[in-house]
């Protein structure tokens, strides 16, 4: 099942699978910044969720949803931005289309990430998680949350509160050279998942550029 996605190109998420040792079972995933869905394909495979919600303000994951669906999987997605305030904001699409956020990549991106500029700005809806507690209450225990947010890590957890108290494992990417503006301490965000009461249970994917780690995925566990 992972492989008829890749002449689509839609490569599944092969960085997580090692980490996923780590898991015994999961029924639900909640996706925020989907792309095109190549982290629920490797998630699926794994474990045959049974509820899918993912976010992603640009991408709509078509061929990955009509797969789940296929399989019998509850599928929402939602066309947001997802931050610790509701409304309008800008939304910076890079060359790099997954590299696109709320926020403004520095001038030196391109040093280390030649495809990672801006582009073109366009306006999205924003949201924070916990505005969808009704469908996030409705998912079936354990639950993974994926956060892949391009430098808006924090305020989307800001915006979570009630959502993390229903999350059993945690994915995110958490930079130590930002690309992107106006962006927060790493160690603002472990802070604030050790307080909601998740502890590291991996680390792993550095993304090392011109001899600087720039990001490290986490696998998060609730305590």
């Amino acid at each position: 099942e992972l492989w008829r996605f890749i002449p689509k190109r839609i490569m599944p998420s092969f960085e997580h699978l090692e980490v996923m040792k780590n898991i015994k079972n999961l029924n639900s995933l909640i996706d925020c910044g989907s792309n095109k869905g190549q982290f629920a394909i490797l998630i699926y495979s794994l474990f045959k969720i049974k509820h899918y919600l993912s976010f992603d303000p640009i991408i709509y994951p078509n061929e990955v949803i009509k797969f789940l669906r296929y399989k019998k999987v509850c599928v929402n997605h939602e066309n947001v931005a997802l931050s610790s305030k509701v409304g309008e904001s800008n939304f910076y699409i890079t060359e790099r289309q997954d590299s696109s956020s709320l926020k403004e990549t520095i001038e030196d991106s391109k040093i280390y990430c030649p495809d990672v500029f801006h582009k073109e700005t366009i306006s999205v809806s924003v949201k924070t998680l916990d505005y969808f507690i009704d469908k996030i209450n409705s998912l079936h225990s354990p639950i993974a949350l994926k956060i892949d947010v391009q430098g808006s890590e924090l305020e989307l957890l800001l915006g979570s509160t009630k959502t993390l108290k229903k999350i059993d494992f945690l994915f995110i990417e958490i930079s130590y050279e930002s690309l992107y503006k106006n962006t927060y301490s790493n160690i603002e965000i472990f802070k604030l998942l050790s307080k909601q009461g998740f502890e590291v249970i991996s680390c792993y994917n550095y993304l090392i550029r011109r001899g600087k780690i720039l990001s490290k995925d986490y696998l998060f566990k609730r305590i």
